[in-house]
């Protein structure tokens, strides 16, 4: 009996204080003066997301309808967060004064999870120095050059779609959001990767499953997605990496296959890889029209940890 009471007593205590907490949280922007849509406790304004009613994406998008402001506030449970509708606004945070706003508040961690850092997640000077080296991969030269390996994957797809159009019977039906993805998939891996995949004519390529394996909308990636944005240091205390170990594996394995080939042989090609391969090997990305890259004797190990 008595223990009974002294439980109870300690649950109130508990939830007492963590509704204290959220309150005192959930006066960030009121302090500074900063418009803000109310949050609700314990949830903030991330209600909907916890109770598996919608996604992030969609809650993100009715937050933003609801404000006419040039930027709002919002609570992402308890982590503040602010929303910039003023296109000019969000022109000077991502390029005029971007070296001002480094950090994403997403996790990472190089260490337990690779794949991790990325640009998108980098905080601080690591973000910082891999946005300066990044920024001349994407030049309007670059970009034109890598443009035949569009056309490419786009040929195979409108080959793709006069051979079923050629054979139409009736009851043959063609799911267009799958063919898409697929597309999409080949143009990944020819610009980004370097290879040809061409899951357009066969679905169960090993790229495509992976590909597929990764962006499934499991509980366990839908976890991983939630805790990144919403609680970043839970995931990081959970050990809990983007990818499952065997996709992880897969996608570093294209990429030191695929150096180590291109450097054995002296291939060149326009694309994507071979921009990171110069980046890697000079520490530069050299001017439009050069795509050669000279080989190190350093292992590939340490540069794709």
């Amino acid at each position: 009996m008595v223990f009974g009471v002294f439980f109870v007593s300690f649950v109130c205590a508990t939830i007492g204080v963590i509704y204290l907490y959220l309150k005192r949280s959930y006066r960030y922007w009121e302090k500074r003066n900063v418009t803000y849509i109310e949050p609700t406790v314990p949830f903030g304004n991330m209600k909907d997301v916890l109770l598996g009613r919608t996604d992030l994406g969609s809650i993100i998008r009715d937050l933003y309808n609801q404000s006419r402001e040039k930027f709002f506030g919002i609570y992402m449970i308890n982590r503040p967060a602010l929303i910039i509708r003023d296109p000019e606004l969000i022109k000077a945070i991502m390029i005029k004064d971007f070296d001002h706003f480094v950090d994403r508040g997403i996790f990472v961690d190089e260490e337990m999870d690779p794949i991790s850092g990325n640009l998108f997640s980098l905080t601080g000077q690591k973000w910082h120095k891999l946005r300066i080296k990044l920024t001349p991969t994407f030049t309007s030269g670059k970009l034109r050059a890598m443009f035949p390996s569009v056309m490419s994957s786009a040929e195979n797809m409108q080959k793709h779609l006069l051979k079923n159009l050629n054979n139409h019977s009736e009851g043959n039906v063609h799911e267009v959001r799958d063919l898409t993805a697929r597309f999409l998939t080949d143009l990944i891996a020819s610009v980004a990767f370097g290879i040809n995949v061409n899951s357009i004519a066969d679905p169960n390529a090993h790229f495509r499953k992976m590909g597929q394996k990764a962006l499934a909308p499991t509980f366990r990636n839908g976890i991983v997605v939630f805790l990144s944005f919403m609680a970043p240091k839970v995931l990081d205390y959970l050990k809990l990496k983007q990818f499952d170990d065997d996709v992880e594996k897969f996608m570093v394995s294209i990429v030191e296959q695929t150096v180590k080939h291109r450097e054995k042989n002296n291939v060149v090609r326009e694309d994507f890889m071979q921009l990171l391969i110069q980046l890697r090997n000079s520490g530069t990305v050299k001017e439009d029209g050069d795509w050669s890259a000279e080989t190190v004797d350093s292992t590939l190990h340490n540069f794709f940890r």
